[in-house]
């Protein structure tokens, strides 16, 4: 199984930065058409056990858990 940190269990109100995004290619693009992609800073805001809003580029956008699990983040250095 993958250990990789991803955005599903990002805390809340933390910044994370995007490194990977490990979705199909179409769901990929589409990501990166609503500004998640590689190296965007990414802040979840809200999580319930399917859904979650994160703010990304001063803009909130809703994933499904399930999306959330395929993008790799890391924390940000403060």
């Amino acid at each position: 199984m993958d250990e990789s940190p991803n955005l599903s269990d990002a805390p809340i109100g933390v910044t994370c930065v995007i490194r990977e995004l490990k979705a199909c290619p179409e769901t990929s693009k589409r990501l990166r058409e609503l500004g998640i992609s590689e190296m965007a800073a990414v802040r979840p805001v809200v999580k319930n056990r399917t859904q979650m809003i994160c703010e990304v580029h001063n803009t909130r956008v809703g994933l499904r858990r399930r999306i959330a699990r395929r993008i790799v983040v890391s924390p940000t250095e403060r």
